[in-house]
């Protein structure tokens, strides 16, 4: 970001977007690859298939739970608790 950032200041505008779209276009092809890797992955094992799924399954249910275990705790104020409303 601060690579991004900083080409402008030194180079104009134009090397700003090039920077931009340099390390964009970088990261999208390294998901992209990222997602055919797992994707031949998971077609050749019907386990590595069943792993990911049931991972898949469980996050939300445990953030879910996370969630429910919070109690709704009371947001911060610079680092102190918030009063609570009420009378």
């Amino acid at each position: 970001m601060a690579f991004i950032l900083g080409q402008p200041a030194k180079r104009g505008v134009r090397s700003g977007f090039s920077a931009m779209f340099g390390i964009w276009s970088g990261a999208f092809f390294h998901v992209i690859f990222a997602a055919l890797g797992l994707s031949a992955v998971l077609a050749t094992s019907a386990m590595a298939f069943s792993i990911v799924k049931w991972i898949g399954a469980a996050y939300p249910i445990w953030l879910g739970i996370q969630a429910l275990r919070s109690k709704g705790a009371h947001m911060s104020v610079n680092g102190q608790e918030a009063p609570e409303s009420g009378s």
